[in-house]
């Protein structure tokens, strides 16, 4: 928009008047012309929606529950205190799906542990659940549990399990609003565990075992 004024000389004049502020009032601004030497303008602002589309972005699981399967040895070999509830051949509990991004941290916040007998032996009382971000060295059933050097810096931590619970065909045990933070080794989704027995007990021959860990990634 412009307006036309008498110079000194008395020659008219056209004089542009600037544009209000404002969206709405932007169509009627003059172009500006860009030299053809202009260098790069550095230029930022908000991700565009053809931007969002060609790029993958990560969405992470809230939670996560793992478990495992195990049958004792046709034996009822009675365990020690501090003894490996453990397999024969030697075998690690394994526990896969911890989490959904590789190497992440993670707050395990339940564990429970399941016994397929119908009565609570004779001086069985909690556990241990010991936890390692990556395989350490199998310790067969009976033995006593022992964190090697080898094993070290494999080592997280361990979780204590409550006595069992008698439910008739069924014994169990859990610990629950553990609050128990790991971070997991580096493109690895897996934690691995060793089930120690607390007291001293004499076990069934063959028993079917359940062990499973739940939390949330963080």
């Amino acid at each position: 928009m412009s307006i036309n004024v008498k110079d000194a000389s008395g020659s008219t004049v056209a004089i542009e008047v600037p544009n209000a502020n404002g969206q709405a009032a932007m169509a009627n601004s003059a172009p500006v012309a860009i030299a053809s030497d202009q260098s790069a303008i550095p230029v930022s602002g908000p991700v565009t929606d053809t931007q969002l589309r060609a790029t993958a972005l990560p969405v992470e699981s809230p939670g996560f529950v793992s478990a495992v399967d195990t049958t004792r040895p046709a034996d009822t070999t009675a365990y020690a205190a501090l003894d490996v509830l453990g397999q024969d051949p030697a075998a690690n509990l394994v526990f896969t799906g911890v989490g959904s991004v590789a190497g992440g941290h993670v707050i395990i916040m339940d564990v429970s542990f399941r016994q397929d007998v119908g009565a609570i032996p004779s001086g069985q009382d909690g556990f241990r659940l010991h936890l390692f971000d990556a395989a350490p060295t199998a310790i067969i059933d009976n033995a006593t549990f022992n964190l090697i050097a080898a094993d070290r810096t494999k080592y997280l931590g361990s979780i204590e399990l409550s006595s069992s619970l008698d439910l008739g065909d069924t014994l169990w045990s859990r610990s629950n609003n553990i609050n128990f933070k790991c971070k997991l080794a580096s493109a690895s989704t897996t934690i691995y565990g060793v089930l120690q027995t607390i007291a001293g007990f004499t076990p069934s021959a063959s028993t079917a075992r359940n062990v499973r860990i739940s939390g949330i990634q963080c």
